[in-house]
């Protein structure tokens, strides 16, 4: 488990560590929180059974963790060499991230 947060800004930054999470250990899910302003992503490795046990509150989102990025899927795992503004190049505005939440398909 792995929990990242973000300004609505930056959300490139905290999808490169979600990808990251799921290069290094597998399926799982994002539990994505929207606050005023900041996201919060919980990262949960696991399988399909895992999401009905997480926590969900008004204004989360719990979505597989490889479709977080679909539409941003140039969005490379964290390395020593990708420097943050390419990631804030990349990455989606806050409205679009949550635009996309609303419609993201269910299931692995």
């Amino acid at each position: 488990m792995v929990r990242t947060q973000s300004d609505a800004g930056n959300l490139g930054a905290a999808i490169t560590a979600a990808k990251t999470f799921n290069a290094a250990v597998g399926d799982g899910w994002a539990v994505i929180y929207f606050g005023p302003d900041a996201v919060d992503i919980l990262l949960v490795s696991g399988p399909a059974e895992t999401e009905s046990a997480l926590a969900r509150a008004d204004g989360a989102f719990v979505v597989p963790i490889e479709k977080l990025w679909k539409n941003w899927d140039s969005l490379r795992i964290a390395a020593p060499f990708v420097p943050a503004p390419f990631w804030q190049q990349i990455g989606p505005s806050g409205a679009q991230l949550q635009d996309w939440l609303k419609n993201v398909p269910k299931g692995p």
